[in-house]
């Protein structure tokens, strides 16, 4: 049958007729189940304090960074320097600082391997972020590690050199110093310098260490980790931390770290047990715009913490607050944690709002951003209210 022009327009009425009532019928079914079926989540009681309570504190912004005036150097640092980043962990030896580079197409980030070694728990620094890593890699031999954070990170991605580094090369690493107002978060350097030996073997707790290179400079133990380049920005070496208390700066060349970066990334070795984890053993600073006194106060509660001096802690809290808090649940709190960007806001009346990031570890939020609104009267803190912690990344 063949349909005039006036069926056809009848029948598509009809269409968009029954259309209508059906999208209005769905948003009328929609409407009663609002109403009548799954009650509407409520927020938590009053009792219960949630993430952003109070804002956190902006963090310090960060001090200026060490970069050559000029040469070739300059515009290195200007480019690469962004792939470099912080790392604090609580490891079972203490160390748990360095300066990690980021390295291939998956990701990974590259340091030292004592920085991280038996590393219970790692946050990466980068700008205002903190993210959770773990160890994806150790290598014995060159001392070097590979991390997978558990977000992805922006910034420069370093590539391999094609040369082996010899005395008399001119060189630069990229790191992060401890030798800042806040040594956990560390302040950038470039340093040009050049290599003064080669073809050293040095023995570490980690493993012993082949082709290892001397170059010129002092070592600071938040460099260990930092990307080593020639004048084209490309990877030439890792500058290592092979012993505690070392002052000079040892460099792997490529000729041992170029397989264990290139190679596949397999499980790194067991863990050894700890008693419990630290984190690096560095001055806690507490920085914001609280009054000098407070965060004088705060860092010398917080320091305490880090340093497992339980008795000194709890003599920085009031009468009060001690009755509340006895030394044996300050230990249960926060034994194996490690406290780091501590940031201490203007008062508002009597209160301060405090910000950090805590590490643990164990547990499934091993790194986590805290908060708390505290009083500070002279060298105590009158009072303490904590909110719930936040994931870091």
């Amino acid at each position: 049958m063949r349909l005039t022009r006036p069926v056809i327009a009848a029948v598509i009425g009809i269409f968009v007729v029954a259309i209508a009532l059906g999208v209005g019928a769905a948003f009328l079914i929609r409407e009663r189940q609002s109403a009548n079926g799954r009650p509407t989540p409520t927020p938590p009681p009053p009792a219960t304090s949630t993430p952003g309570t109070t804002d956190p504190v902006p963090p310090d912004q960060l001090e200026p960074p060490e970069l050559p005036a000029d040469g070739p150097y300059a515009e290195i640092a200007r480019v690469a320097a962004s792939g470099t980043h912080r790392i604090v962990a609580t490891t079972c030896t203490g160390t748990g600082v360095g300066t990690a580079f980021q390295f291939g197409t998956e990701g990974r980030l590259v340091t030292s391997a004592r920085a991280v070694s038996g590393a219970r728990s790692i946050a990466v620094l980068s700008g205002d972020r903190v993210v959770p890593a773990t160890v994806a890699k150790i290598d014995a031999v060159s001392g070097v590690a590979l991390l997978k954070p558990e977000a992805p990170l922006a910034g420069h991605t370093f590539e391999l050199g094609t040369r082996l580094l010899a005395v008399n090369d001119e060189v630069a690493l990229l790191g992060w110093t401890t030798e800042s107002q806040h040594p956990a978060r560390g302040r950038l350097r470039v340093a040009v310098g050049k290599i003064t030996e080669a073809g050293l073997t040095v023995e570490s707790p980690d493993g012993r260490h082949p082709e290892v290179r001397r170059m010129a400079g002092e070592f600071d133990p938040g460099l260990a980790g930092s990307p080593v380049v020639g004048e084209d920005g490309r990877l030439l070496g890792v500058v290592l931390q092979n012993a505690a208390g070392q002052t000079e700066v040892q460099v792997a060349g490529l000729d041992t770290v170029a397989d264990p970066l290139l190679g596949p990334t397999g499980l790194p070795s067991a863990m050894e047990p700890c008693v419990a984890a630290a984190g690096p053993q560095i001055v806690t600073t507490v920085g914001g715009q609280a009054p000098d006194g407070a965060r004088t106060t705060l860092a010398q509660w917080f320091g305490a913490l880090n340093a497992g001096d339980w008795d000194r802690a709890h003599g920085v809290l009031s009468d009060d607050l001690q009755a509340e808090w006895p030394v044996e649940k300050l230990v249960t709190d926060h034994q194996g944690a490690y406290l780091f960007a501590v940031t201490a806001g203007p008062p508002d009346g009597a209160d301060i709002t405090v910000s950090w990031v805590q590490l643990r570890p164990e547990g499934d939020q091993r790194c986590q951003r805290m908060a708390a609104t505290m009083t500070v009267e002279g060298d105590r803190i009158r009072s303490y209210v904590q909110q719930e912690p936040a994931a870091c990344s």
